[in-house]
């Protein structure tokens, strides 16, 4: 095994063992820059990694204020990080506006069809033929007014 190789291995590994590692690296494989590291994500990151993971949390409040990642760490690199160890895995991804979802689960998928995930973790078929924009049709629901409620939203469409 050359050098590169090794270090190509040992990058695996460390993504696979450390949420935050894995975060920090896909963000500047995505963004072109570093993620700094606040005391809020390892804080975040942890209690992915050691308690919703093991399901002794299935519902996880991340009560942070916008623009602080929590959506790059509990849904971006979550819904990656998981598929990587467990390609079957299924996410359902709630959110009250449309194009957020959109946008974060198309974010995943482009991540999940990198080349750097995919040197990795070879499972680009996973998002192959997706339409993100077809997944997240919106449907009008009978007898109901648009905007009349609060949209939750999933790639089925709204949830009530």
């Amino acid at each position: 095994m050359t050098t590169a190789e090794q270090r190509a291995f040992a990058r695996m590994i460390e993504c696979e063992e450390d949420g935050l590692y894995y975060a920090r690296y896909f963000f500047k494989q995505r963004t072109g820059g570093k993620m700094t590291i606040a005391p809020h994500h390892k804080v975040i990151q942890q209690t992915l990694d050691r308690r919703v993971i093991n399901g002794e949390i299935q519902r996880q409040i991340n009560n942070v204020q916008p623009g602080y990642t929590k959506t790059e760490l509990a849904t971006i690199n979550m819904m990656g990080d998981r598929l990587a160890l467990n390609y079957r895995a299924r996410f359902m991804h709630l959110s009250y506006s449309q194009n957020l979802a959109l946008l974060d689960s198309s974010t995943a998928c482009g991540m999940i069809k990198s080349q750097a995930y995919q040197s990795m973790w070879p499972i680009a078929r996973l998002c192959g033929g997706l339409n993100t924009e077809e997944a997240f049709m919106r449907r009008q629901l009978p007898g109901r007014l648009p905007g009349s409620e609060p949209d939750t939203w999933s790639q089925a469409g709204r949830v009530r």
